[in-house]
């Protein structure tokens, strides 16, 4: 795999992370798919300079982080206490598809109060997507959100409303 950061051109505009299968030899990386084939670790806006993780335990898939930040508009936001973001690290593996090999990738999460992170499968998971599933009585009919936090106490939360069939963020 051979992956490059993309300063500008990304498919939902500004930075992103485009990746190619091939063969190196050293010297030469030759391309498995055309040229006019684009593949993009996500179609998000907010992943860009993405580092993979060495040395890591052999029973362990390729982690990932990025920096979740954009060139077109990284000059216009606050420089205190820091600028930007760095992304949920992701593992990352090679699955055949019928398009071809295609990394696929799913967060390190950990799960609390009774939400469970169902195990990375190659198989199943897509690219940039995890699977949490949420055990709620059958009569509750309030909204079901999710909120992921940092040490810092800064959050985002999401969730679901099953009254009125939204998500909401």
């Amino acid at each position: 795999v051979l992956k490059i950061g993309i300063g500008n051109g990304h498919v939902a505009g500004g930075s992103g992370e485009q990746y190619f299968i091939g063969e190196f030899d050293g010297q030469r990386f030759v391309n498995d798919n055309p040229a006019s084939t684009a593949l993009w670790f996500d179609y998000g806006r907010d992943c860009y300079c993405a580092l993979s993780f060495n040395n890591t335990p052999k029973a362990r898939y390729a982690e990932m982080l990025g920096w979740m930040n954009n060139w077109s508009y990284a000059k216009h936001i606050p420089t205190a206490p820091f600028r930007g973001q760095m992304t949920i690290p992701r593992r990352v593996t090679l699955r055949k598809t019928v398009e071809g090999i295609r990394i696929v990738q799913a967060p390190v999460l950990r799960a609390a109060f009774g939400a469970k992170l169902l195990p990375f499968d190659p198989a199943r998971d897509v690219p940039a997507a995890f699977v949490l599933e949420i055990d709620t009585p059958a009569n509750y009919k309030g909204p079901v959100t999710v909120k992921l936090s940092n040490a810092e106490g800064e959050s985002f939360t999401a969730g679901y409303d099953r009254t009125a069939g939204e998500w909401f963020a």
